[in-house]
């Protein structure tokens, strides 16, 4: 995942980070393939200011309120939620 092009990995089994240490410490994913990843990721979040102290709020697209997306009545309370 990581030599194919991947910077984030996202919804991966938590042993998975395991196996990639072991890589990265085995030498079969060079550190530096790692660090080029974090710059990455880093500059994109730079970029669109999510350090910045004074960021804007997240504004729903005019198509997700039309959608209905994130409104109350589609969502649940996590503590109604079921288990």
């Amino acid at each position: 995942l990581i030599n194919a092009g991947n910077d984030i990995l996202l919804g991966v089994n938590p042993y998975d980070y395991e196996i990639i240490e072991k890589a990265v410490l085995d030498g079969r994913i060079p550190m530096s393939r790692i660090d080029e990843s974090a710059e990455r990721v880093l500059a994109l979040k730079e970029k669109i200011g999510l350090f910045d102290d004074n960021r804007q709020e997240y504004k729903m697209s005019e198509e997700s309120k039309k959608n209905g997306r994130n409104r109350p009545e589609n969502s649940r309370e996590i503590n109604h939620a079921p288990i």
